[in-house]
């Protein structure tokens, strides 16, 4: 049969652990390196791939090639903000893919791209080779672990993810929900209701989770966090004041040593946790730094506990006003909290502890179950429990734990809980007229749903075709800013008025992912439509492609004839069909077809300006993504404006508006302040090294923007020899590059850089 354990996917480090059925005690189950917990990292050693506690011994000799916090770019998009922070604060490489999809991301192992999907399954297959070799019998299912803010999308990037390790996922379980079983709450009678705070701080993210428990049923309230605040920002605190020290002490600048920098963040992480104990902790790194002289010099340099809390006061101070704002949010008082649970390895740290017991009382600050392990002990404790059928979610019916798909309906199988209510981290909603994010089920709002969640629209236009709907999670007010979580066309009958009313209906299983959305048409015809997700790489570029012939139908429409213009549409509305339904294999093979019979429109005039709008678009996108704080307000708000009106134009293909919008947007441009195409080419310059292969070069761009950059935005000291040296090489990579003319004002150094003095 195969055992069922539990399995903390995180973003640091992974646990796993199983119940023994002699002692129903989760014990966690130890890897081939006898570790309780495995670093969620992979590495490449020329053609062998290493994960866990190899990978991070192997970072120093190839750091572009050590995949670490794969999780933060899970089931996100290349435009995500937090995907472009990301790029900055990592090493490795991580690129759009090469087939431009639109809402995917990648990462260069070894020169090979890979998704982030790709790489958690490397993580996770190790943790099952590890599990079933100690417990000499076959991994058949888990319970798997993710962040409670996680969208609909990344719980099924998770899920294929693991399926792509050979691990069936009997259910994919808030982290609060899993500490709680872990601390005993699974057990409460109905009428002895909890009120839960769980503090969440790992090594990468941070997650507040306001609960309640009772029944064996958890509530939740409200969820609140930060995926840029967690130890590791405490370990970048540490490094940033040894390198002050070393700075004043030996007149080094050590931060371009990429070799010491891996070695200074191993021994900061090694004191932060020292100084959870002790009193005071040494950074000791012998041999590993030039001097001046070129002569190589030993760093020891203590810290103590009371230094180190001064460093990351500010951080803890963060994390208690969201605490706070979580407890606003769920209409609860911390009087009302019953028990504060300590979840993730950054808790232990004393300061911390302290703030909350400052909040709530020390009787409430519930320590007595290992942090680091909690989550993965909730996990276990749910496999356990759960039953070793399969229900399908498509038709209900009941299947063998061994099945992949339904035997009825022939759907994918996932083994689901009911005893679990939680809320939503998010918005969901739909895109309406004006990039307007319009929403349909509310943030906090309970799931799993037992009915739909229902919402009138109305159609834009007067005799459409066809209506193209995108659903969205998240918080922005437009639609762009937010996270695709699939695609649907409704074909309407002919001669539909504009403002004709349809229903834009889904609804949230027990896992916070959507089956499917109807939309239907109340114009008295009954037209509905009910569109099933998928977002599978050859999904979205699908989609991708199947919007560019919906343009070139209409590109064609006035010239061709009428007869040869409906068979076109015919085939269409039978591609959207197979989408709809999640019938991939034979939509991309009609997309092929389809393309090769409408003729193309070859009008260089109009290829050129769609070309020039669409480059000056992506420039102003990353230069608000990298550089707005260089900006002041009314500067952003109007590229920003620009920016979307040229990007309507070029959605509804209309060249002669379009034209002059561009225009428009390249004069402001063009007004931008010379440092931030210093800073822009600077950025391309190391993204063009590195997919050309010259790591060397790209690394030390990388590096030089990085610190000459920050020291800008802080009004620190600036090299003119290193801003120089980053001028020169950025303009050799932009030379070289066949798009280095394409990169705006040049490589001279602004006004801004000239003159400081290090």
């Amino acid at each position: 049969m195969g055992k069922s354990i539990g399995i903390d996917l995180g973003t640091t480090n992974s646990v796993v652990t199983w119940v023994n059925v002699m002692n129903a005690a989760p014990n966690v189950v130890q890897n081939r390196e006898n570790e309780d917990l495995t670093p969620s990292v992979v590495s490449k050693k020329k053609d062998q791939v290493l994960v866990g506690s190899l990978a991070t011994d192997y970072w120093k000799q190839s750091p572009k090639d050590t995949i670490f916090s794969i999780k933060r770019l899970m089931g996100r998009a290349f435009s995500d903000e937090n995907v472009q922070k990301a790029r900055q604060s990592v090493m490795y490489d991580i690129r759009q893919p090469v087939d431009g999809t639109d809402d995917d991301v990648r990462v260069t192992l070894g020169g090979r791209e890979h998704s982030p999907i790709e790489i958690s399954s490397m993580i996770l297959r190790k943790l099952k080779g590890d599990t079933e070799s100690r417990l000499g019998d076959t991994v058949a299912s888990a319970v798997i672990t993710v962040p409670a803010y996680f969208t609909d999308k990344q719980k099924d990037a998770t899920r294929k993810a693991a399926r792509a390790a050979g691990i069936k996922v009997k259910h994919i379980l808030d982290e609060p929900s899993a500490a709680a079983i872990a601390f005993g709450f699974d057990n409460l009678a109905p009428e002895d209701s909890r009120t839960l705070l769980v503090y969440d701080l790992g090594g990468g993210t941070f997650d507040v989770s306001v609960l309640q428990a009772a029944g064996g049923t958890y509530v939740q309230l409200d969820i609140e966090g930060d995926m840029w605040l967690g130890g590791d920002d405490f370990d970048n605190r540490i490094c940033t004041h040894i390198l002050q020290k070393i700075r004043s002490e030996h007149h080094v600048d050590a931060s371009a040593d990429v070799n010491f920098m891996v070695e200074l963040k191993r021994a900061a992480e090694k004191a932060k946790k020292m100084l959870s104990s002790a009193q005071s902790a040494t950074i000791y790194i012998p041999g590993e730094l030039k001097d001046g002289e070129g002569d190589l010099i030993d760093i020891e340099i203590d810290i103590s506990r009371r230094e180190f809390e001064q460093l990351i006061e500010s951080e803890v101070r963060r994390s208690i006003d969201i605490v706070k704002t979580a407890l606003e949010n769920a209409k609860t008082t911390k009087d009302e909290i019953d028990s504060v649970l300590l979840v993730g390895g950054s808790s232990t740290i004393p300061l911390i502890r302290q703030s909350l017991i400052d909040l709530f009382g020390e009787h409430k600050v519930l320590v007595n179950i290992d942090p680091m392990r909690c989550v993965a002990q909730g996990a276990g404790i749910l496999a356990n429990k759960m039953a070793d059928t399969i229900k399908c979610r498509s038709c209900n019916g009941i299947n063998s734990l061994e099945s992949d798909t339904c035997q009825t309906c022939h759907q994918p199988l996932e083994v689901v809980g009911d005893d679990f209510f939680q809320v939503t981290p998010v918005h969901y909603g739909i895109e309406t007229v004006g990039d307007k994010f319009s929403v349909v089920i509310p943030k906090n709002t309970p799931f799993p749903m037992k009915e739909p969640v229902i919402k009138p629209f109305y159609t834009p236009e007067s005799n459409i075709r066809r209506l193209k709907i995108r659903v969205y999670a998240g918080m922005r007010e437009k639609a762009s800013g937010n996270e695709v979580q699939m695609t649907l066309w409704l074909q309407l009958p002919p001669g539909v008025p504009v403002d004709t009313p349809l229903d834009v209906a889904f609804k949230l299983d027990d896992q916070g992912c959507i089956n499917n959305v109807k939309v239907t048409l109340k114009d008295g015809s009954g037209r509905s439509v009910i569109a099933y997700p998928d977002r599978g790489e050859k999904r979205g570029r699908l989609e991708k492609e199947v919007d560019e012939l919906h343009k070139n139908i209409n590109r064609i429409r006035i010239s061709a004839d009428a007869e040869q213009v409906d068979m076109f549409e015919k085939e269409f509305d039978g591609i959207i069909d197979d989408l709809n339904n999640n019938r991939v294999d034979e939509a991309d093979k009609k997309v092929r077809q389809l393309s090769i019979e409408i003729p193309r429109k070859t009008d260089i005039e109009t290829v050129e300006w769609r070309k020039n709008a669409d480059w000056n678009a992506w420039v102003t996108d990353a230069i608000l993504a990298n550089f707005g704080e260089l900006l002041d307000a009314d500067t952003t708000y109007g590229l920003r404006k620009k920016n979307e009106e040229v990007k309507k134009e070029l959605e509804a293909d209309n060249q002669s508006a379009g034209e002059g919008l561009t225009r428009e947007l390249i004069d402001k441009i063009d007004a931008l302040p010379d440092i931030v195409f210093f800073f822009f080419n600077s950025l391309a310059a190391g993204n063009i090294a590195a997919n050309r292969g010259n790591i060397v070069i790209a690394d030390r761009v990388r590096t030089l923007y990085r610190k000459i950059y920050q020291a800008h935005i802080s009004n620190g000291p600036v090299s003119n020899a290193e801003v120089s040296e980053l001028k020169r090489l950025t303009g050799d990579v932009l030379t070289e590059s066949a798009d280095g003319s394409r990169y705006g004002k040049g490589v001279s150094v602004p006004k801004e850089l000239a003159g400081n003095r290090a």
